[in-house]
């Protein structure tokens, strides 16, 4: 089991490179009118499928629509050791890398 303390813990380790990985996926421009140009929003979309896969879902995966155009996505987590060897993977200097 985990405790509260340990939790905490990971949790302040891992806040630099979430806010990094907001920061990044909030400067994406994510205008989807008619008019507006596509790459944006499909730019977005792939982010945020790799953060996804990069957070342990690996099953995630894109749906492609109109144009061959991500449209969707879907993962599924298989329980907390997934979630832990996710965030094990993304710790530290890969997260800063990217």
């Amino acid at each position: 089991m985990t405790s509260p303390f340990e939790i905490r813990s990971r949790t302040a380790g891992m806040m630099p490179g979430l806010l990094a990985d907001l920061e990044r996926l909030v400067s994406i421009p994510s205008v989807a009118f008619p008019g507006y140009p596509p790459e944006p929003v499909d730019r977005m979309g792939k982010e945020a499928l790799r953060l996804f896969q990069d957070a342990g879902f690996a099953n995630a995966e894109g749906g492609h629509g109109q144009g061959n155009r991500l449209s969707g996505m879907c993962a599924a987590s298989t329980g907390p050791r997934a979630r832990e060897a996710g965030a094990a993977r993304n710790s530290g200097s890969e997260r800063s890398n990217r």
